[in-house]
């Protein structure tokens, strides 16, 4: 699921702000010639853009989850204890 909203661009923000200087510094390197460490550079700027969204993907779909879980198990802990319905 794709949620574009207030969470979505935090998370974007979150990973431009790592990876905004990471990619300078990448660019600047390519441009004077260390283009092997710039290369890495512009790489691990990828992975820090990427990274807190794919992270907080994870950390919601666990969150969402459980809370399922924790729900299904209060319902049937319920369920148990009411006594059963006559026919």
């Amino acid at each position: 699921m794709v949620q574009i909203g207030l969470f979505r661009m935090a998370q974007m923000v979150a990973g431009a702000s790592t990876s905004g200087p990471v990619f300078f510094l990448g660019v600047r390197s390519v441009q004077v010639g260390d283009v092997a460490f710039g290369v890495t550079l512009l790489f691990v700027g990828a992975v820090c853009f990427f990274l807190p969204g794919f992270l907080m993907q994870q950390f919601w779909q666990r969150l969402v989850a459980l809370k399922l879980k924790v729900v299904s198990e209060v319902r049937d802990r319920v369920l148990s204890l009411l006594p059963d319905r006559l026919s």
